[in-house]
């Protein structure tokens, strides 16, 4: 058969979240006899070779599911653009991921977000617009204005004696930027904590029960990923 699909779960230290979701992605594709794909997972704060948590271990044997050998790792940009799907578990981690490799915008996803619901996707769809107006500002704004921003730039480092007198220009370049998209600015600010919804909780040092929980959680928005993936993974339009 051809090249697997790979795809990538990322929480913060690789030792609960990511890694239980690798496992429990794995044994779904394997109870649906697929065998196109390749499921890894690291983290963003990763102590590399550190074992899963002993809760996760746990909560995965009650499962039937041997976590005993994972070993944590850092997540790389390698990693993310080697792969086709990238499921983070909270949404600063999805942002995280997107400032590690710009380039994976489009595959990058929460967990919750492969089943979010038609009042988070709305939320979505209003972030991604929202934000796209922002980047558009910001590039015509330089296309404006850089060339006296970068000419600016070099003054400060060739003179550094005229230091305080770039930085203030410069100052004012950028709230000029600032003043051009605070009302973008102050929108994502506040729809932000509404998207905190998209998280998957951390039970890292927590009791047991909570392990159960995440795990549970997990379980319930992994069970409609496999149909997801017959056409190369992400989140539908109507998804």
């Amino acid at each position: 058969m051809g090249e697997k699909m790979r795809i990538l779960f990322v929480c913060s230290g690789n030792t609960c979240r990511s890694p239980m979701a690798e496992a429990i992605l794995r044994r779904l594709a394997e109870e649906e006899g697929r065998d196109d794909i390749l499921v890894e997972s690291a983290g963003l704060a990763a102590w590399p070779g550190a074992p899963a948590s002993e809760h996760a271990v746990k909560v995965l044997a009650e499962e039937g599911i041997d976590l005993r050998g994972h070993r944590a790792k850092q997540v790389t940009r390698e990693m993310v653009e080697a792969a086709e799907l990238v499921l983070t578990m909270t949404w600063d981690q999805k942002e995280s991921v997107l400032k590690l490799a710009p380039g994976a915008e489009g595959k990058v996803f929460t967990l919750k977000e492969m089943d979010a619901g038609p009042e988070l996707t709305a939320a979505l769809s209003r972030w991604e617009e929202l934000r796209r107006r922002l980047h558009g500002k910001e590039a015509e704004f330089f296309r404006e204005h850089g060339g006296e921003i970068a000419q600016l730039k070099e003054r400060r480092d060739r003179l550094v004696r005229e230091l305080a007198e770039v930085e203030g220009h410069l100052q004012d370049w950028e709230s000029r930027l600032k003043a051009v998209t605070a009302g973008e600015r102050q929108q994502l600010q506040q729809m932000a904590e509404n998207l905190r919804d998209l998280d998957i909780r951390d039970p890292f040092g927590r009791p047991v029960e909570e392990y159960r929980s995440c795990l549970r959680e997990i379980r319930r928005y992994l069970a409609g990923i496999l149909p997801k993936l017959q056409e190369g993974g992400g989140r539908g339009k109507d998804s």
